[in-house]
Order: structure tokens, then sequence, then C-alpha cells
């Protein structure tokens, strides 16, 4: 049976998380923490992460890395590899020590990365294991306090707040007073599966890399990260090069030969699904739709003269967000 897909991007962030086996504790003294902590420091020398931010709890971690490579899967065998050799000696146990290799989670770089270290920090506050998160010796919280010294790198994060370190951090302690990614109802968070959050325009384009991909591989190049672009970008776009207004284009009754060229472009540039795109156009059928498209499709590999119009108003939209 196939593992589970995971999308190794060089320069991107993950949340990563491990849990123990039945959901067995897989800390059990101070110990045992401390050795953890060790094995993820000599992780982050060996293979060249970005460690933004942990947490340990009884029965499970998270952790906030950067990866520099699509070595992903390396970095966690060596930690969750290296840890279970210490447990399983210690403890005079066998078997395995966590349920699963681990999990991972790509996140977008900006306020996502930042709700997902304050989610990461606040994990002990949610179990009821403290009052106060000072309390907590077993996250990176304090570092990014400036109260001690540790294995995060926290520079990074905190320059989202502000460039000069002592307001960055006045500014993170308010951000955590603030909560969580399940603490506050009014947040605007986007998801793909156990794959992704971010931005909607961030997920879609972490979707389109699954079109055609064997779901039992891992997906490690960076170029197959496709820009994706709002729909009201080349909407405006094929306006413009057909000279229509929004309303003519997107008019009901009668044949209005542009639209085809407006679905095919949502879909293929946009991330749209036929459904979105029937919405988006009034009464159609997404049955419809897709016919259009396949139909735009196969026009384009004989005609010379649309292939150009559509380099034509693609180059409206590049460069845009």
């Amino acid at each position: 049976m196939g593992h589970s897909l995971r999308i190794l991007i060089p320069g991107m962030a993950y949340h990563v998380m491990g849990r123990g086996n039945e959901r067995k504790n897989i800390f059990r003294d101070t110990q045992d923490r401390i050795k953890f902590l060790q094995i993820l420091k000599e992780a982050v020398e060996l293979h060249d992460f970005k460690l933004y931010a942990y947490t340990l709890m009884s029965n499970h971690y998270h952790l906030l890395i950067k990866i520099a490579q699509p070595n992903l899967s390396q970095i966690m065998k060596y930690i969750n590899g290296s840890y279970a050799v210490y447990f399983n000696w210690k403890y005079k146990r066998i078997g395995h020590l966590f349920h699963h290799k681990f999990k991972s989670v790509i996140v977008e770089h900006g306020p996502e990365l930042l709700n997902c270290m304050r989610y990461i920090h606040l994990n002990p506050l949610r179990a009821g294991m403290v009052e106060n998160l000072d309390e907590y010796d077993w996250t990176s919280h304090k570092q990014y306090r400036g109260q001690e010294k540790g294995i995060a790198e926290t520079g990074q994060l905190l320059k989202l707040f502000s460039n000069e370190r002592l307001e960055a951090i006045k500014k993170y302690e308010e951000y955590m007073g603030e909560g969580g990614m399940k603490d506050k109802d009014g947040d605007t968070m986007y998801s793909f599966g156990r794959h992704a959050i971010g931005s909607e325009d961030f997920v879609r384009s972490i979707k389109l890399m699954f079109k055609g991909k064997d779901l039992s591989k891992d997906i490690n190049n960076r170029k197959e990260l496709k820009k994706v672009y709002r729909q009201d970008i080349i909407i405006k776009a094929v306006c413009e090069y057909y000279k229509i207004t929004e309303n003519e284009l997107k008019r009901k009754g009668g044949w209005n030969s542009n639209k085809p060229t407006v679905y095919y472009l949502l879909s293929r540039d946009g991330g749209l699904k036929n459904t979105e795109i029937a919405e988006l156009f009034g009464k159609i059928h997404p049955g419809m739709v897709g016919r259009k498209i396949n139909h735009f499709s196969a026009l384009i590999g004989r005609d010379f003269r649309l292939k150009n119009e559509l380099g034509v108003i693609r180059k409206k939209y590049e460069g845009e967000i």
C-alpha cells in the first residue's frame, strides 16, 4: 500500500507532528525531553533546516520547520529513529514507538506561519497542563520572549512583527494573547486536506500540483508549484483583449464566443473547478463547462491564431498575484 503523498518544496515551511503509538506517552520524564531536544539540535546541524518553533507534549510533539532541500523524510527519519532507539533502550521495550512515521502540513509564509507558530506554542495551555505558558519549559515560547536561549531560530518570525527586536517581542506577546487557529471563529483559514494551509490562492496552487500525479509518491520539485491567478485578474484580461465589459462576458443567454476562453483560463491558470466556474457565470451546468473546456483544449492544438490569443491574454496577468 502506498504511503500518503508529501509535498516537498525547498524553501517552504512545514508543521510536523509526531504521536506515540496507541497514543501512549513518548516522554515519561525530564530526561526524555532533554534527549529529544538534543536529537533535534543534531538534526538541524546534519540536515540543513531551520527550526522555527516546537512543543513537546506527553504523547506527541509539534515542530515548525523550513527545509532547504526536499529532505523532510530524511530529517524525520533521523529524529524519530534516533529517539526511538534511545527510548526503547532506556525502558527495555521493543516495537514501534510512533504511530505512523509523521504528519506534515505545508504552511504559507506570512500570517499563516505566525498562526501556526502560535497554535504550536499554545498546546500546553489548551490541554490544561499549565495556567500560564511561562510555566511550561518544553516549548520555544520563552525563546521568542527573549527569556532564554535555545535551538529555535526566532529571528525570521519575529521580523514579521517588527525589524526592531524589542518591539517585535512586545507584538509577539500581544499576538499570543489573542489566541490561535482553534480559538477564533473569524479567522480566514483555507486548507487542502492534511497537505496545506494558507491563503485561498496558495492552497489552490497546491491543489494544482496534484493533477495527474501518482498519489503514492512524493512531489519534490519546486517547479511543480504552479502560480495561480485570481479569477478577477483573468476575467479582466479577457475583457480587455476582446474589448468587452465583464457584464457582457457573463451575460446569460445567446452565444458568446469568448466564454470558452475564460472557462479554459479560469480552470488552467485559476485552478477553479467546473462547479465554481458554473456558479460564477450563473445558470450553466458544470458538465457543460467541462465539455467547453475540453473542446477548447482540442482547438488550441490545431489553431495557431487561438494559441496566439491565449499567449497575449496571459501576458496581461503575468506577474500578477
